[in-house]
């Protein structure tokens, strides 16, 4: 019954058949974060790598013109990292992130922050470094943001650079 609802909710989200390097309602992307742990409790992988597939068709033959043609290679690129984190493919996450950025106006619209917590678990250290320091670097950096700050500590922890950490909470 579960996975019944969850279909019809699914339906509600996505109304109509998407065909590949059509649009994907904006809603699913949105809220696929919080849907993607149902997919996997329900036994409905297969649905899985139909999105995946259909997100990656979609990015394809997205020209980023617009800024909605932005925000929907942003959306489509976190959906694709999180498919690949799901499956424990923390480089191929890395490397969605990196494709989705080549294309935005604002580099800074898919989290480098994330993308080094994938890069760490990728076994790169160096990539996760190089993404930390572009994020410090950045021109929209706001040098008193906790959770940012709390998140690099966390970054710098766990590549082993107890000096870095430090000196972020200095």
């Amino acid at each position: 019954s579960a996975r019944k609802e969850f279909i019809e909710l699914g339906e509600k989200l996505v109304p109509e058949q998407v065909a590949p390097g059509s649009a994907i309602p904006d809603l699913f992307i949105e809220n696929f974060n919080k849907l993607y742990p149902y997919f996997v409790k329900l036994g409905m992988q297969e649905s899985l790598e139909t999105i995946a597939g259909l997100a990656r068709e979609r990015l394809k033959t997205i020209e980023p013109k617009e800024h909605k043609d932005r925000a929907e290679i942003r959306g489509l690129s976190e959906l694709l990292g999180l498919y690949h984190i799901g499956k424990g493919e923390y480089q191929q996450a890395s490397d969605v992130y990196d494709a989705g950025r080549e294309r935005l106006e604002y580099k800074h619209h898919l989290s480098r922050l994330k993308q080094a917590e994938f890069a760490i678990r990728a076994g790169n250290g160096t990539r996760a470094r190089q993404l930390i320091q572009e994020d410090l670097e950045d021109k929209d950096h706001l040098p008193h943001d906790r959770e940012k700050t709390f998140d690099r500590i966390n970054l710098y922890l766990q590549l082993g650079d107890a000096d870095a950490a430090l000196t972020q909470i200095d």
